[in-house]
């Protein structure tokens, strides 16, 4: 329910950006958001976000789910094609769980995500997102020990957006 709570809460703030000022939808492939898709709201240099991601996974009978909440504060100087300056700082909050149903076997983890990037501009409307940095481990909910145990681990994301 709290989960519920908060990525309502969080879209809530997103569409209180949106109608002060720009939105942008996003599709990408990151750790640890995956293949994912997802909407931003800005208002001048400050942003909020979520996405939703998963990993197609064919062998086995497995279900990847990855949530994020990204607050991003731009800096940098401003380029030519957007009044958004050019490299961000990104925290959020990352949530993913992994079902495996030929084991009955379902894991849960809360990440600290910090991350520094860079977006690039192709045009008024379309650019890239390019970031990198960590994940530290907050929370986890394992059905069994697993040999993955490390309290931190780099994250890294490729997106596309578009503005609206």
């Amino acid at each position: 329910m709290r989960k519920i709570v908060t990525l309502s809460f969080t879209f809530g703030l997103i569409l209180n950006l949106v109608a002060q000022k720009e939105i942008n939808l996003t599709a990408g492939v990151g750790f640890p958001e995956f293949l994912n898709i997802g909407i931003k709201g800005h208002l001048e240099q400050i942003a909020l976000g979520i996405s939703v991601g998963t990993i197609p996974v064919s062998e086995v009978d497995e279900k990847i789910l990855s949530v994020c909440g990204d607050f991003f504060y731009h800096f940098g100087k401003i380029p030519e094609l957007s009044a958004r300056r050019v490299w961000y700082g990104r925290a959020g909050i990352n949530y993913l769980r992994d079902k495996i149903n030929e084991y009955e076997r379902i894991d849960r983890y809360t990440y600290l995500n910090l991350r520094i990037g860079r977006e690039l501009n192709l045009s008024e409307k379309l650019g890239l997102h390019l970031d990198g940095g960590i994940l530290i481990l907050l929370a986890r909910k394992i059905s069994e020990h697993t040999w993955i145990d490390f309290p931190v681990i780099p994250s890294m994301g490729l997106n596309f957006f578009i503005r609206l």
